[in-house]
């Protein structure tokens, strides 16, 4: 059917119509002719997908998000045996799978290694559906252990599915050519940021040398869907990507000049110890949970600056500081009850007691990491085995109290 836009009044009267539009974001610039020879149509309701808002007279914005997946902290409470029908993200992975895989007929432990891989492509349709494909060569479980790099394992789509759906990053790139230079610019900086960001965050660790204020580069691709928010502490606005795209815009970052990524991962660093020193405070002297609340928020940005410290010997030259840093750590990790950040934790502070030749402490806090691993860490013989042992006599409460309270006491001496 061809209609000439002149015609278009005429034609809807007569013919009561619902006109789908559908990747309408290439066309934004369309919009507004095409809306104002619609606004003369009677008779008509228009459907239009796109990645931004047409921003015109009597739209009405609907979000889409990703299907639903479960919530991971209750993944041990979900009974798997009744079937994935109450999560359409696995149900659509596992009928995609069984397209390739006729007899596939997940086990309860495979539907929750599948369930990790749903929250791990946060329920995107398109990234479902190119994982699903691989379970004709690799099981859930080494599936879920590829998807740390998952725009190198996300390429198999169908032939005729149009080019940027037939591998995830297609589907990415088409998405960032969209953008212009100063966008771009922008999403790829703030992938220095892990797990989620503040605008004040933001404007400490990026600054405001863009050609856009920051409020605007961040309204504008949140409205692209290339930044998500959610309310936090005291109505605090916090944003994230999802990790996917994480993952993108982190490879466009490591593209940059050395220089760029050094000035954002020092910038990053200097803005989160001060962020650790400021809750620390309020926790310590107010009794505030608020601090330990915000110290959580950014738990994942505290373990890339202890990473980047480490990494570039960077850590603060006094023992006190840097002790206070792994410590906030270990008490963010404990309040949560994350066992890995509590291991790497506890491993860093092993490091730095080390450095100073307090050899019996050391050897305390690598056991207490080596059994929460389940495995020893590569040290000398005679200190793993006392690590392993001292490790296994007592419980994480008792490791955790310890570490904050007695060796913080008396750092040189082991008295349990």
């Amino acid at each position: 059917l061809q209609i000439d836009l002149v015609d278009f009044p005429a034609y809807f009267a007569a013919h009561p119509t619902l006109l789908i539009l559908d990747n309408f974001e290439h066309l934004i610039q369309a919009a507004l002719p095409v809306m104002e020879c619609l606004a003369q149509a009677t008779n008509i309701k228009i459907l239009i997908t796109s990645q931004s808002p047409l921003k015109v007279s009597g739209e009405y914005e609907f979000a889409l998000a990703g299907l639903r997946i479960p919530d991971l902290d209750q993944l041990h409470e979900i009974d798997f045996s009744t079937g994935a029908q109450q999560f359409p993200a696995i149900d659509l992975f596992i009928r995609r799978a069984q397209e390739v895989r006729l007899n596939f007929e997940p086990d309860a432990e495979q539907l929750r290694q599948i369930a990790q891989i749903c929250v791990r492509l946060d329920g995107i349709p398109l990234a479902l559906e190119l994982a699903a494909a691989r379970i004709k060569i690799l099981s859930p479980a080494v599936l879920l252990q590829r998807l740390d790099r998952a725009l190198l394992v996300l390429t198999d789509g169908p032939r005729d599915a149009p080019m940027r759906h037939q591998t995830l990053r297609s589907a990415i790139d088409w998405s960032y050519q969209l953008l212009d230079p100063a966008e771009q610019n922008f999403w790829v900086q703030l992938a220095v940021f892990q797990g989620g960001f503040t605008l004040e965050a933001v404007h400490a660790v990026i600054g405001e040398q863009q050609p856009l204020s920051i409020l605007d580069l961040v309204s504008s691709l949140s409205d692209k869907s290339l930044l998500h928010q959610t309310e936090h502490l005291e109505g605090e606005t916090r944003y994230h990507m999802l990790e996917i795209m994480h993952e993108y815009a982190l490879e466009k970052l490591y593209q940059s000049p050395l220089s760029e990524i050094a000035r954002l991962r020092q910038r990053h660093a200097r803005y989160y110890t001060h962020l650790i020193e400021r809750s620390g405070w309020m926790i310590h002297n107010l009794n505030n949970a608020v601090g330990l609340d915000r110290l959580d928020a950014d738990w994942q940005n505290i373990q890339a600056l202890i990473g980047y410290s480490l990494a570039y010997q960077k850590l603060p030259a006094d023992f006190e500081t840097a002790r206070s840093l792994f410590e906030e750590g270990l008490r963010i990790s404990a309040h949560s009850r994350d066992l890995q950040g509590i291991m790497l934790s506890l491993e860093n502070l092993a490091e730095l007691y080390g450095q100073q030749g307090w050899h019996q402490p050391k050897s305390f806090l690598l056991g207490a990491a080596q059994v929460l691993r389940g495995t020893p860490l590569p040290c000398p013989e005679s200190l793993c085995a006392t690590s392993w042992e001292i490790g296994q006599s007592m419980t994480l409460d008792q490791v955790i109290h310890y570490v904050l309270e007695g060796l913080r006491a008396q750092p040189q001496k082991l008295a349990l």
